[in-house]
């Protein structure tokens, strides 16, 4: 129910192919545990989340999402989000989660960016 490609040594695309709500709580929790155990020996980890397939997010969906940040911002890395469709953009718009984390139009796109940054 999610991909999980690593780009580079320190670069992980993650794809996942079910909202994130509560109904997928579950599955979510799974997500991030398998991202935990990827980054645990790598130095200034980048998760990119690729939400193409996410037409749908909740509180529960944004709190996992907020553990990862603060998860990724502890080893030094950085999370950044691509592909939102409007509806999921304006919940983060909404919620200042678009301050925090980095939104890319696409995962080419983030890709070129975080090489200089």
């Amino acid at each position: 129910m999610y991909q999980i490609k690593k780009e580079k040594e320190n670069i992980f695309i993650v794809i996942p192919e079910f909202n994130f709500e509560i109904s997928y709580v579950d599955k979510i929790r799974e997500l991030r545990h398998r991202l935990q155990e990827e980054i645990e020996n790598v130095e200034n980890p980048i998760i990119i989340l690729d939400f193409k397939n996410i037409s749908y997010i909740d509180s529960t969906g944004l709190g996992n999402i907020l553990r990862m940040f603060e998860l990724l911002k502890k080893k030094k890395g950085k999370l950044v989000i691509t592909s939102l469709q409007m509806d999921v953009e304006n919940i983060f718009k909404i919620t200042t989660l678009d301050s925090l984390i980095p939104i890319f139009e696409n995962v080419e796109t983030a890709l070129s960016e975080l090489k200089f940054s």
